[in-house]
C-alpha cells in the first residue's frame, strides 16, 4: 500500500506542513532513538510542572521516537491522547496520526487528519508551534541537526518574541555551538555571534520571565548563563569573574529548588568551579529525588575530586623521574561546555598559596605558586613553561596557543594514586559502575572516567581498563571522543610495557601498540582538526600539548641512540601537519643510515622525507631520493608512491607556471632508450569544426611540456594531413599516448581507430600504453572508453575556453604519470 501512487500523492500533500516525517533522520540508529527515549522517560517526573505546550512537545516527541523504534502501537496511544487533550490542535500529532492511519487502511481518518492540518495551517502561530517541536526534535537527536535546529527556531522567535520556551531553546543551541567539536562542523557559524545570541536571548528570559508554568525555563536560564560565561572565558570572548558563575548558579537553583535538572546541571557547573562542597550537595540532592546516569556519574566524579583534594597530590607516574606532561587529576570527559578558566586557576593559586604557605619569603612564595600551578594544571588549564608568570597580561592568554588547545586535547595525563588513596576510590568507582547501568551502557563519559580512574589505581588491573576503553571504540564511532580514548589506551599499554608483571616479549608488544594507539590517537584528532585548523591556530609547531606529552613517552631520555621511536615520532608529526618537525627527524635517522652503511637505505624514512618535502613544497632533491628509492630493494612496492609524487610536483608546476618543474618530471619519468614517433598523438574528427579548433588548442598548451623534449605531434600534423588511415594506424601504435577528442556523433573511421588504439595498448608489439578521451559538449563517453579516466570539455566555434587548460594539463599529467 505505501508504494502506490495514491499513498505517494497523499505523502507530497502532508510535506507541505511541518512534521516530523520530513526531518530527514532515516539513517539515525536505533541506539539512538533509545538514548533518547531513556532521557525523556527520565523527564516524565517534572513534566507536569511545565506548560500545556512543553508537554504536548515532549509526547509528540516521545510519540515520534516510539515510532523510529518500531513501537507502533505505543506511538498511537501516545498521539491519541494528545489529539484529545488538544482538540486534535497539533500539527504534528495529526500529522503522525495520518501516517499511521494510511498506513494501517484506515483511508478515511488519515484524510481527515490531513484536513484538519490544512484548517491549522491557516493560523502561523500553529505553524510555528510546529516548527519549533521540530527545533526541538533535532536539538535531542544530533549536533549535525543544529543548525536546522536555530533556524527553526529563529523563524519562529522572530514572530514571537514572547515565548520563552522557544527563545530558551534558541539560546541553548547557540550555546552549544560554541563548542569545539560543533565548531568544527560548522565553520560558518561564527562563535562571536553564538555567544551574543545566547547571550541576548537568556538575558530576555530572565527580565520578562514571570508566568511560574514557565519558570523551569527562568531557572534554566540563570544555568545556562553560568555556563555560557564559562564557555566564553576559555575562549577569550568575553572575561566572567568566576563569583558570578556561582551566583549565576545558586539562582537558579533557587528558583527550582527541588527540579534534578537544575539541580545536576547546576552541580556539575559548581565543579568546575573547584566549588565541591556545594557541587556534592546539590548532585547528592538530585540522586535522592530521581537517580540517572548522568547524576551518578557526575556525584562520582565529585567525590573522586574531594579524595583527592584531601589525600593530596597524586604521584606522577614516571620513568627516571621524567614527566610524561600536562594533566587533569579531575579527568571529567567534557565537550568544553564549560571549562575551567585562567582567572579561576589564578585566584584558586591565591589562595591555596596563602593557605598552604605563611611565609613571606618572595621567592619561596613564587615556588610554590608554581608547585600549586602545576597541580591545578590537572583540573583546568594546561600550562605551559612560558605561562607560569601569574602577571601576563590577558592580551597574552588570548594569543597563548597552548590556552587555545585547551579545548582541544584535553587529556587528564599519566598520574597514579597510591594504594591508600585507591582504596577510597572505591566508592566513586560504584557511582560509575551504577551510571553505565542506568544508562543502559549507552553513556560513553562515564566509561571514559571510569576507564582512567582504574588505570590511575594501584594496583591496576589493566584487562579491566582496557574493556572500559574497548566499550568506547565499539560503540561510539565520533573522533572527538575517540582520540582521547585512544591516547588513554595508549598510556595504558606504555604502562604494561613498563612493568615487571609481563615477560620481554609481551612488553616490547605492549610498546608497539602503545605506539599504535597514539598514532590512532593523533589522526582522529587531526580529522577533528583539519575543517578549522587555521581559525585555533598560529602556529601549529607550538599546540601540541598533547603530542608533545606523546613525543616524551615514545622518545624517552635514550631516543639519541635509536632510530625506530624517531620514525614514530616524525609519522605521528607528519599526521598533524607538523611537516617541519617531521622532516627534521626523518632527516636525522636518514643522516644516521648513511653514517652507518654506505648502500643500506630505510623506504620509510625516504618516503617521510619526501612526503615532507612535498607539504612544504620544496622540490630540490626529492627526484634523487625518488631515484634512490627505485634502486632499492622495495622498489616494486613503491611504484605507485613514485606516481603519486610525480603527479603532485606536476599539479604543483601547473598551478605556479613552474615549467622547469615540469620539465624535471618528464625527464625523470621517460626512457631516454625507448623510440617512438611521438610521446603524444591527437586524434579528432577533421569535419567537426569545434573538434577541430580544441585540436589546435592542445598543442598549444601542451607546448611549455614539449620544450622538455616531449614530443607532440601538432593538429596540423595529425589525422587531418596524413594520406591514409593506415598512416593514423601507425601514427597510434608508435605513440606512447593517444588523446581522441570526441564529439556527440564520431565518423566510423573515427570509431575503428579506437578499436585499432584499444587493441594496439593491449599488445605488445606496439608502445601504445595510456589512451585519453576528451568529450566536447554534450558529446558521451564510448563503450570502449568507459573504464578509461576520460575529461569533458565545453567549447564553441569562436573560443576555446582558457579555463579548461589547468584541467586538460593536471589529467593529462595523471594519465601520462600512470
Amino acid at each position: 500500500m505505501e508504494l502506490d501512487e495514491e499513498y505517494n500523492a497523499f505523502l507530497q500533500d502532508l510535506q507541505q506542513y511541518p512534521n516530523y516525517f520530513q526531518m530527514g533522520t532515516e539513517n539515525c540508529s536505533s541506539n539512538l532513538w533509545r538514548k533518547i527515549s531513556k532521557k525523556l522517560e527520565d523527564e516524565k517526573e517534572d513534566l507536569p510542572n511545565f506548560s500545556d505546550m512543553v508537554q504536548i512537545r515532549n509526547q509528540n516527541l516521545e510519540a515520534c521516537v516510539s515510532y523510529n523504534l518500531g513501537d507502533v502501537d505505543k506511538a498511537e496511544n501516545i498521539i491519541s491522547k494528545v489529539l484529545e487533550d488538544t482538540h486534535s490542535s497539533s500539527i504534528n500529532a495529526c500529522a503522525m496520526m495520518a501516517i499511521l492511519s494510511y498506513k494501517k487502511g484506515e483511508i478515511t481518518k488519515a484524510k481527515r487528519n490531513l484536513s484538519r492540518i490544512k484548517e491549522l495551517a491557516a493560523d502561523p502561530y500553529n505553524i510555528d508551534v510546529a516548527k519549533s517541536e521540530l527545533a526541538y526534535a533535532y536539538t535531542r537527536l544530533n549536533p549535525k541537526y543544529y543548525t536546522k535546529a536555530i533556524a527553526a527556531y529563529a523563524e519562529a522567535v522572530e514572530r514571537n518574541p514572547n515565548n520563552f520556551p522557544w527563545k530558551f531553546g534558541l539560546a541553548q543551541i547557540y550555546r552549544r555551538c560554541m563548542n569545539t567539536p560543533i565548531q568544527a562542523m560548522f565553520p560558518d557559524l561564527q562563535i562571536e555571534t553564538c555567544f551574543n545570541e545566547a547571550k541576548k536571548h537568556l538575558e530576555y528570559v530572565l527580565e520578562n520571565c514571570t508566568d511560574k508554568k514557565d519558570r523551569f525555563f527562568k531557572a534554566r536560564s540563570y544555568i545556562e548563563l553560568a555556563d555560557l560565561y564559562g564557555t566564553a572565558n576559555t575562549t577569550s570572548i568575553a572575561k566572567t569573574h568566576i563569583h558570578k558563575i556561582t551566583h549565576l548558579v545558586h539562582q537558579g537553583v533557587q528558583c527550582l529548588p527541588e527540579n534534578t535538572n537544575v539541580l545536576m546541571k547546576g552541580g556539575k557547573l559548581l565543579r568546575h568551579c573547584f566549588q565541591f562542597k556545594e557541587a556534592e550537595a546539590l548532585l547528592q540532592k538530585a540522586y535522592d529525588i530521581c537517580p540517572n546516569s548522568y547524576i551518578c556519574h557526575q556525584l562520582g566524579l565529585i567525590r573522586r575530586n574531594n579524595i583527592i583534594h584531601h589525600h593530596g597530590k597524586p604521584q606522577q607516574y614516571s620513568k627516571r623521574n621524567q614527566r610524561y606532561g600536562p594533566s587533569q587529576a579531575s579527568g571529567s570527559w567534557r565537550g568544553s561546555s564549560f571549562p575551567s578558566t585562567m582567572p579561576a586557576v589564578n585566584k584558586k593559586l591565591d589562595c591555596l598559596a596563602s593557605s598552604k604557605n605563611k611565609s613571606t619569603d618572595g621567592s619561596t612564595n613564587t615556588g610554590r605558586r608554581r608547585d600549586l600551578a602545576e597541580t591545578l594544571s590537572k583540573m583546568s588549564l594546561s600550562v605551559s613553561k612560558n605561562s607560569e608568570d601569574s602577571s601576563s597580561s590577558e592580551t597574552n592568554q588570548r594569543n597563548d596557543p597552548i590556552v587555545k588547545m585547551t579545548r582541544l586535547i584535553n587529556s587528564p595525563g599519566k598520574e597514579t594514586y597510591d594504594f591508600e588513596l585507591s582504596r577510597k576510590l572505591g566508592p566513586c568507582i560504584d557511582l560509575f559502575s551504577q551510571s553505565a547501568e542506568l544508562g543502559q551502557e549507552q553513556n560513553m563519559a562515564v566509561y571514559y572516567d571510569w576507564g582512567i580512574t582504574l588505570l590511575q589505581m594501584t594496583p591496576t588491573n589493566y584487562d579491566e581498563v582496557m574493556e572500559k576503553f574497548n566499550h568506547i571504540l565499539e560503540h561510539d564511532p565520533s573522533p572527538f571522543y575517540r582520540y582521547r580514548c585512544y591516547e588513554q589506551y595508549g598510556i595504558c599499554k606504555i604502562r604494561m610495557s613498563e612493568s615487571q608483571d609481563f615477560d620481554q616479549t609481551s612488553r616490547e608488544e605492549y610498546r608497539q601498540d602503545a605506539v599504535e594507539m597514539f598514532r590512532r590517537a593523533i589522526r582522529c584528532w587531526a580529522y577533528c582538526q583539519k575543517i578549522n585548523l587555521g581559525k585555533h591556530f598560529d602556529d601549529a609547531e607550538g599546540n601540541c600539548t598533547s603530542l608533545k606529552s606523546i613525543r616524551e613517552i615514545i622518545l624517552g631520555e635514550d631516543s639519541e641512540h635509536r632510530t625506530k621511536p624517531k620514525k614514530d615520532m616524525a609519522s605521528l608529526y607528519y599526521l598533524v601537519r607538523q611537516y617541519g618537525s617531521s622532516l627534521s627527524l626523518y632527516q636525522e635517522v636518514h643522516d644516521k643510515l648513511k653514517r652507518a652503511s654506505d648502500t643500506d637505505t630505510d623506504s620509510e624514512v625516504i618516503q617521510g622525507i619526501i612526503n615532507n618535502h612535498i607539504q612544504l613544497q620544496q622540490f630540490t632533491g626529492v627526484l634523487d631520493l625518488l631515484a634512490l628509492l627505485l634502486c632499492s630493494k622495495e622498489a616494486l612496492q613503491c611504484l605507485e608512491f613514485k606516481t603519486e609524487v610525480l603527479t603532485q610536483m606536476m599539479h604543483h608546476s601547473i598551478d605556479t607556471n613552474d615549467y622547469k618543474l615540469a620539465e624535471s618530471v618528464f625527464n625523470f619519468e621517460k626512457d631516454p632508450n625507448e623510440e617512438c614517433d611521438s610521446d603524444v598523438a591527437i586524434i579528432f574528427n577533421k569535419d567537426d569544426q569545434v573538434t577541430k579548433k580544441t585540436a589546435a588548442s592542445l598543442p598549444n598548451w601542451l607546448g611549455a611540456f614539449s620544450k622538455s623534449g616531449l614530443k607532440v605531434i601538432k593538429s596540423s600534423e595529425t589525422a587531418a594531413n596524413l594520406p591514409g588511415i593506415q598512416e593514423q594506424i601507425k601514427l597510434i601504435s608508435n605513440s606512447k599516448m593517444v588523446i581522441f577528442i570526441l564529439a556527440n556523433e564520431n565518423p566510423s573511421e573515427l570509431t575503428y581507430l579506437m578499436n585499432t588504439a584499444l587493441k594496439a595498448r593491449c599488445s605488445d608489439d606496439h608502445i601504445l600504453k595510456k589512451i585519453f578521451p576528451i568529450i566536447i559538449n554534450d558529446g558521451m563517453v564510448p563503450d570502449i572508453f568507459q573504464n578509461f579516466k576520460t575529461m569533458k570539455m565545453t567549447h564553441n566555434l569562436n573560443t576555446v575556453d582558457e579555463q579548461n587548460k589547468s584541467s586538460f594539463l593536471k589529467t593529462f599529467s595523471e594519465i601520462f604519470l600512470e
